[in-house]
Order: structure tokens, then sequence, then C-alpha cells
């Protein structure tokens, strides 16, 4: 989930849908619950929030808008992420040595690296630089 933010910040903006399986299927976020400090939907999206913020910012973190939907007896979240002002880097994950640069190209999450990741972030950005 916060790698997908991170790619739709990355890529100007997205929608993720937290609860349905790649094949369609509701699964809910109610399944999470039990995990939480607060096991209920304001739980979950503290917990998602403070994910965010640990991983990619709290600037990030502002830029992703939670909201919940019911469908077929459950709750899907849907998480709205705007435009990053400048690249966003995933910290390392478990079995991860280094931060992630991802990008959303069209309903995949890519990690770039080297020239292709500045490539990206030149092309990306440069609109917003300050000459």
């Amino acid at each position: 989930v916060v790698k997908s933010i991170a790619g739709f910040a990355n890529a100007s903006r997205g929608t993720l849908l937290v609860g349905v399986a790649d094949g369609g299927s509701v699964l809910g976020v109610e399944e999470d619950f039990p995990c939480l400090h607060k096991k209920d939907r304001d739980g979950w999206s503290l917990w998602l929030t403070d994910a965010v913020s640990t991983s990619l910012g709290k600037s990030t973190a502002a830029e992703a808008d939670v909201k919940f939907c019911p469908i077929d007896g459950k709750t899907i979240a849907l998480v709205e992420v705007g435009p990053a002002a400048s690249p966003v880097f995933a910290k390392p994950g478990k079995g991860e040595e280094k931060a992630v640069f991802v990008v959303r190209t069209n309903s995949s999450t890519q990690a770039l690296d080297g020239q292709e990741a500045l490539d990206y972030q030149r092309q990306r950005w440069s609109a917003y630089s300050v000459v």
C-alpha cells in the first residue's frame, strides 16, 4: 500500500482501492482491524497515515485522502493521492537494503533505478524547477 502511494505521488496522482483483490473480489479492510490499536475504520486510517508518514514523509501523508465505501457488506478504503512536489522515496522495508523510487505505470507499481530513475525525475519535475 505504501509503495503504491509513493508510485501515485511520483506519477502525479492516483486512486488506490484497499480491500479489493487483484481479481476484483471485495475483501474489506476489516481483516486488518484485529492488528490495530483502535480496531475500527478510524484506527485503520490512523495506521495508514502513520505508515505513510514514517516511510514516505509527512508531506506525502498530507496528500493522501482516505474515504471508506461499503461494498457487499464490507468496507473498502479509497485512497486518493495527490502529486508530490519532489521525488518520493520509500524507506527500505523488510529484506530491502535501500530506499526505493517507484512510479505507477497503468495498474502496476514499478521501481526505477539509476539512469532510468534520473531521467524520469528530470522529466516529471523539470516543469516545476525554478531557473
